[in-house]
């Protein structure tokens, strides 16, 4: 494995909030997006722009909701790990490989390099993951972005790799209500290996889902 420098999984963040807000500042509406479905008030789309490949049944979805929580302690909730297993319900391991300090540039506020592997619902082998994870403050609010990369600690081994290609939450403030936010998740990540197409459909519908369950998390987190 080539294993990048600090510097380079940092430039690599930056890229990726790029491409995430790029692809949410686009209106959920034809021509680049279609309407999928909904799940406890949290709309999903998928993109269906002609640069996109969607041949392989791997789509770049969208989803967005508007949660009863000040912006901040929803980006607080998401951003630490320890809270990650109260809304993904797959996840199994999840490790920090490295976490990037000295070499930070704004707009980069934190970034760190995540070893994640999810076990998956049979017949489906288990998929792994390395990848950074970033934010940084935007339009008065909270960006986060994930991209697949590498790490020598982590090589490819029993596991399925998949690739996280997009993927990111917009919090920000609700301007009528401060103590409300709305939040915006866009994710294509690819599973690799051979997975059924319903399987993956399946996949992409759970993702209101986690908007959803984020929500309970946090609801519960306060009782």
């Amino acid at each position: 494995i080539i294993m990048p420098s600090n510097s380079e999984y940092v430039a690599l963040a930056k890229s990726a909030f790029d491409q995430v807000s790029s692809l949410l500042a686009e209106e959920p509406d034809a021509p680049n997006w279609e309407y999928v479905t909904e799940v406890d008030a949290c709309a999903m789309y998928r993109r269906i722009a002609a640069e996109e490949d969607n041949a392989s049944g791997i789509y770049t979805v969208r989803t967005m909701a508007n949660f009863d929580f000040p912006a901040q302690e929803i980006f607080d909730f998401i951003w630490n790990l320890d809270n990650r297993k109260k809304f993904d319900a797959y996840i199994n391991t999840l490790e920090v490989a490295v976490d990037i300090k000295d070499e930070l540039e704004d707009p980069v506020k934190a970034c760190d390099v995540l070893y994640a592997c999810f076990s998956m619902p049979f017949p489906i082998s288990a998929r792994d993951f390395v990848h950074i994870r970033a934010w940084k403050e935007h339009e008065g609010g909270f960006l986060t972005s994930a991209k697949s990369t590498t790490h020598e600690k982590y090589p490819e081994t029993g596991n399925v790799r998949g690739s996280i290609d997009v993927d990111g939450f917009l919090i920000k403030p609700n301007p009528k209500d401060p103590q409300k936010s709305t939040v915006n998740y866009i994710a294509r990540v690819d599973p690799k290996g051979s997975i059924p197409s319903f399987a993956v459909n399946l996949a992409n519908r759970k993702v209101p889902q986690t908007l959803s369950d984020i929500r309970k998390a946090i609801t519960a987190s306060k009782k």
